[in-house]
């Protein structure tokens, strides 16, 4: 009697984005990639995309900051949100995405109708 043999796959995929992430990156003081590290591959990938802030907190070292958040929002604002609403929940070992997504209202918009 002959066997039979049967197998099956499963496979997922998703596009991804060079780097991984489109916002924010946080590394903590003690993470495995240091500031360089992260530094260099940005500079293979996405030339001048990302600018880079020193951070003076206990667990916190660099952020790494897309220009286009910049353009809209003061970094201190910026640094003030993420102080408030990720610092905390951190550890010095780790690295953090951040997704910022924002929106810009404009209300009460008056001008004369012709």
């Amino acid at each position: 009697m002959e066997k039979k043999i049967e197998y099956s796959i499963n496979l997922k995929f998703e596009s991804i984005v060079i780097p991984p992430f489109k916002d924010i990156l946080i590394l903590g003081k003690k993470c495995p990639h240091g500031k360089l590290g992260v530094e260099q591959g940005f500079q293979l990938l996405s030339i001048d995309l990302f600018t880079v802030i020193d951070v003076e907190d206990e667990t916190v070292a660099y952020i790494f900051v897309n220009n286009y958040l910049l353009n809209k929002i003061p970094q201190e604002d910026i640094l003030a949100i993420l102080r408030e609403n990720v610092f905390p929940y951190m550890s010095s070992f780790e690295t953090i995405k951040v997704d910022f997504d924002f929106e810009i209202h404009v209300k009460n918009i008056k001008g004369t109708l012709k």
